[in-house]
């Protein structure tokens, strides 16, 4: 591979991607070494010497004409993790996908890699190799136009001012698969939530909660609605964990156990938050100095303990609030809180970005989680906050995660800074 470089390591695979699409066996085979010994990450499979890999290329294209494909190619993206002169980490994940005459489109092979490398004798050499495979997909076929005039565009589950659209978040960043996170208040609401999510998608997940007993039975249930669940496919773990996030040195404690235990650390998630009631004039010193301990320190401890272990490439969201930029009756204190944590989140863009890092966050609306319950079981409180939502309903927590995966993914990777609202549109009412 020469220089391990990311322009030299992508325009390898990008190489390879292209000389199998099209075909061409031999001139593939010989992308690699004389003898094979060289498995590229994109192609794991234990193949020796050139004639196999050829043969190996005309299979893969003889398989697509007998079935009838219009089309069979390949997709693959690679990204390099430096680790020092010596050692680095190489993620590579691989789709074959065919398409038929009818125009259906289905994934055949979806393979992620993540190759552990050292250099020894002035060459790079695979150390480690750690391969996930998922069972093939069923055809993908496009959405039906919508039908003008018509109130929503999509069928919802439910109907009325209360309706949950919780259909489970079909996006996949295979990219993310092996890589390690930190999420605090995991134990319930959006944090259980991301926790489930993340570990869904190969993500090892250090799960904190001021209340351990909870976090510890979240963490066991999370595993087994993960075996039981086909989709999973190779998911990744949780590991329950305490934290009282004023506490800088417990978060010092979480992001040295999530190094331990995974390897390293690559997402933080700033989750932990409380939602006091008190109209301006009966808040308390004591209960304003609560709400920013929690809200906005506990934020900025997590992002320090973060930066401190986190390489070039790392990921840390923080939870706002559409009550940042909304004034809410009774929630003085909480809207000032969040925000800070606005604001914390775009001064702390700017100072990380000198060591490679992003840090976005997420202003939710009203979504269904304890936290709104009590929005939701009183019928005119609730028809009144659904009349300043355009798209007249609550949000759910699968709408708030798929915000959350796109920041964490190199989806996102030129985007720091941000704050993006999970409102269904009431910030512009």
């Amino acid at each position: 591979m020469g220089d391990l470089t990311v322009s030299a390591t992508q325009a390898f695979y990008a190489l390879q991607s292209h000389l199998i699409d099209s075909g061409d066996a031999d001139a593939w085979a010989a992308t690699f070494t004389a003898d094979g010994a060289f498995h590229s990450p994109t192609y794991p499979a234990p193949v020796l010497g050139r004639r196999d890999l050829s043969a190996f290329a005309r299979r893969f294209t003889e398989t697509a004409r007998a079935a009838g494909e219009v089309r069979r190619h390949v997709v693959t993206n690679v990204v390099l993790h430096p680790g020092g002169a010596e050692e680095a980490q190489v993620s590579a994940y691989l789709q074959v996908i065919a398409t038929d005459s009818a125009g259906d489109t289905r994934i055949l092979r979806f393979t992620t890699v993540h190759d552990r490398l050292r250099r020894e004798d002035g060459r790079w050499r695979v150390h480690r190799r750690d391969i996930a495979r998922d069972a093939p997909q069923p055809p993908v076929r496009p959405l039906p136009a919508p039908t003008k005039g018509t109130a929503t565009m999509t069928p919802y589950e439910g109907t009325g001012p209360a309706r949950v659209v919780d259909r489970p978040m079909e996006v996949v960043h295979p990219e993310m698969a092996g890589r390690t996170a930190v999420v605090t208040g995991a134990a319930r609401g959006m944090g259980r939530a991301f926790t489930a999510a993340l570990a869904a998608r190969g993500v090892n997940v250090v799960a904190a909660d001021i209340n351990d007993v909870d976090m510890k039975a979240a963490a066991e249930e999370i595993a087994r609605e993960l075996a039981a669940d086909p989709r999973a496919g190779a998911p990744g773990r949780v590991a329950a964990r305490r934290v009282d996030v004023v506490d800088p040195e417990q978060h010092e404690a979480l992001a040295r156990a999530a190094v331990e235990e995974f390897g390293s650390l690559d997402y933080w998630i700033n989750n932990a938050g409380v939602f006091p009631y008190a109209p301006v004039g009966e808040i308390t010193a004591e209960q304003m100095s609560s709400v920013l301990d929690v809200n906005v320190q506990g934020v900025l401890h997590g992002s320090q303990a973060a930066a401190r272990h986190m390489g070039p490439g790392g990921a840390i969201v923080n939870m706002s609030s559409v009550s940042a930029v909304r004034v809410r009756r009774g929630r003085a204190a909480y809207c000032a809180s969040k925000a800070a944590v606005a604001h914390l989140t775009e001064s702390l863009a700017v100072e990380l970005g000198d060591l490679g890092l992003r840090v976005n966050s997420i202003a939710p609306g009203f979504i269904d989680t304890e936290m709104t319950r009590w929005l939701q079981d009183d019928p005119e409180a609730l028809a009144a906050a659904l009349d300043r939502v355009p798209l007249h309903r609550v949000g759910s927590p699968e709408e708030v995660v798929g915000v959350l995966l796109f920041l964490l993914s190199d989806s996102s990777r030129y985007v720091t800074g941000h704050s993006i609202a999970v409102d269904g549109g009431s910030r512009h009412v």
